[in-house]
């Protein structure tokens, strides 16, 4: 969306470097000293227009979300479920599998979190058992931004790590997950 964006990877269990289908000798925050030469090195150019960084320890990530705010327009933290959010966060995003119990973490979350305004995506699962995207709006009481359809063939790009640098039929969904996260 023209904005120089990172996404800050909060802990390096390795499923975003594969997701993103880089080697496994790639620079991390690990790699990170004092200086913004060592910052702007390991924030590494990834396809979909953005930068990631990887393994962010949480001792480092305040640290590294300060410093990083200097060079990137936006910053997507990876944080997972229950951790406190940073100073300084104006928006965020959630993104839940379509069942009752993502859509009741995602409730209590929501409520416990409510400073901001958040994106909502809807993301695909398996066969059977999925609530609609319009469901979960109507019983979460917001209205979420896109879900993705449930489809073998977008689950085998996603699992090829194929689904950002080829343009599929759901790059259009994409494109409003990315509109929704600009309007934050």
């Amino acid at each position: 969306m023209r904005r120089k964006t990172l996404l800050l990877e909060t802990d390096d269990n390795g499923w975003l470097r594969q997701r993103l289908g880089l080697p496994d000798d790639v620079r991390t925050a690990q790699s990170v000293d004092g200086s913004e030469e060592s910052l702007a090195l390991a924030c590494l150019p990834v396809s979909g227009g953005f930068k990631v960084l990887l393994g962010a320890p949480p001792e480092k990530r305040d640290e590294l979300l300060r410093r990083a705010a200097s060079l990137f327009d936006r910053i997507v933290l990876d944080a997972p479920s229950g951790m406190n959010f940073p100073t300084g966060v104006t928006g965020g995003v959630f993104l839940l599998p379509p069942t009752r119990p993502a859509l009741r973490r995602a409730e209590r979350s929501l409520r416990e979190h409510d400073a901001f305004p958040w994106a909502i995506v809807c993301n695909r699962l398996g066969s059977g058992g999925a609530l609609t995207p319009s469901l979960m709006s109507k019983e979460l009481g917001r209205a979420v931004d896109v879900g993705l359809p449930c489809t073998p063939a977008l689950r085998d790009v996603e699992d090829r790590s194929e689904f950002l640098p080829i343009r599929y039929r759901w790059t259009r969904a994409v494109m409003r997950v990315a509109k929704a996260l600009d309007e934050l």
